[in-house]
């Protein structure tokens, strides 16, 4: 009796488990059938819109391409960027190396005629006769392309026309000659064929005064620009002397100075400037605005 029990228990309880499960299952389809009538109305409902909802719609749908086109225009703009800035990072291209081939040389060590020590400086006229400044001589000797001596102008000394350890020229466009006379820390101003004009500078450290200036250079409007080496700066000058202006000082950082020594000037008037001691060449413009640098201790 007691098992016959048990086993009646046993199958109500599966009974019971079935119904659940009935139920979970009808209760499931119930939710299908719902969610089947919902997505019919909503489509009876789109059908029955009104005309003017419709062309809204429309207006939506073509305004993607719209934004699509934009998309295009704007990675087309990046990407032409992107070939601009690696277009802008190449490395310029250097420009033929020129070969020369020798001709001629003349000159040895001496005092006479086409004999030098230690010449520093050399300029050309509009007529190709070259000027030598013979430093240690304490003249310059005019001399044809060819190395035919021409003439010669100096002695040594302080007075007009003397020189101490002259060491740079330059040449104006009306064949004016300018040389640097280091040690007596002066420029004198020459004609072509040496006759003496004028000087400016003395020894010092103020506007016009010089310390062993060691290069000079002339732009395109006739400013002289002189390397006042031991000062540490450039100084501008006009065509008869007159102080303008001058930049630079001693240091390491842009626009400084260690020693400078060379000068050159380009065609568009922007200045090079040898900086020895600090191993690099300085540029800047015609108002001794710094532009760029180069170069650094090494061999």
């Amino acid at each position: 009796m007691g098992k016959k029990g048990s086993n009646r228990g046993k199958n109500r309880e599966k009974v019971i488990i079935g119904i659940i499960i009935l139920v979970i299952l009808l209760l499931f389809f119930l939710y299908l059938l719902l969610k089947a009538k919902k997505g019919t109305n909503i489509t009876e409902q789109m059908k029955t819109m009104p005309v003017e909802t419709y062309t809204e719609e429309i207006v939506v749908k073509k305004e993607t391409p719209t934004i699509i086109e934009t998309v295009a225009n704007t990675t087309e703009i990046k990407v032409g960027i992107e070939e601009k800035v690696k277009e802008e990072e190449k490395e310029p291209e250097l420009p033929e190396i020129q070969e020369y081939e020798f001709k001629k040389e003349w000159g040895e060590y001496g005092e006479k005629k086409v004999q030098f020590n230690e010449p520093c400086g050399i300029a050309i006229d509009k007529r190709d006769h070259l000027y030598i400044v013979d430093k240690n001589n304490d003249r310059v000797q005019i001399m044809a392309g060819e190395g035919k001596y021409l003439a010669e102008f100096g002695r040594s000394g302080n007075g007009k026309g003397e020189f101490y350890e002259p060491v740079a020229i330059a040449v104006d466009k009306e064949d004016n000659i300018y040389i640097v006379d280091k040690n007596n820390d002066r420029i004198q101003k020459f004609k072509k064929d040496g006759t003496f004009i004028m000087e400016f500078g003395k020894g010092g450290s103020g506007k016009g005064e010089f310390y062993e200036p060691y290069g000079i250079a002339i732009d395109s409007s006739g400013y002289i620009y002189v390397v006042d080496k031991n000062n540490n700066r450039i100084q501008k000058f006009t065509s008869e002397g007159e102080y303008i202006k001058e930049w630079g000082e001693m240091g390491n950082e842009d626009g400084q100075f260690s020693e400078p020594t060379g000068i050159a000037i380009d065609d568009e008037d922007n200045i090079y400037v040898v900086d020895k001691k600090n191993e690099r060449i300085q540029k800047f413009d015609k108002e001794g605005n710094f532009i760029l640098k180069w170069g650094k201790i090494g061999a």
